[in-house]
């Protein structure tokens, strides 16, 4: 497959989007990878945005994103986030938690099949936020900038 010389720009990328396609499919990497959503963490209302879409995550789940994002680019591993989340230490977490955990994360998210586009796990290490993230200030001031 050849990237087609088209007459019109529109024909142009429309070939280039095919050959790229079809690059990524011989990679073995499904389409939607190139489609990755920034998140934007709104701290001061405790919230995560996926594009326009508010992800809808319980507590705990939620203040595990927050540490991923946190950390990031850094692994945190289950002892991290016992210590950060569950004080005082009067809980007992089972491992099995931050698996269902992550998995409702990586739902809310639509992440999960591999490989994964925001949460990354690592065998004895723990888990790390590879996702774009942008910051709700960020946002704000872009947004203003853009009216003024």
């Amino acid at each position: 497959m050849q990237l087609r010389k088209g007459k019109n720009l529109e024909e142009r990328i429309s070939s280039f989007l095919k050959l790229l396609k079809h690059h990524m499919k011989k990679l073995r990497v499904p389409a939607s990878q190139a489609d990755v959503v920034p998140l934007r963490l709104d701290a001061e209302n405790e919230e995560f945005w996926k594009g326009e879409e508010r992800i809808r995550l319980s507590r705990k789940p939620f203040a595990m994103l927050r540490l991923l994002v946190e950390q990031r680019p850094k692994w945190v591993s289950k002892d991290d986030f016992y210590h950060a989340i569950w004080q005082p230490k009067d809980e007992d977490v089972m491992d099995w938690t931050f698996t269902t955990y992550v998995h409702e994360i990586r739902r809310a998210l639509g992440d999960e099949t591999s490989p994964h586009r925001y949460v990354e796990t690592g065998v004895n290490r723990g888990y790390r936020f590879i996702g774009t993230i942008t910051d709700s200030e960020q946002c704000d001031q872009n947004s203003e900038a853009e009216v003024g």
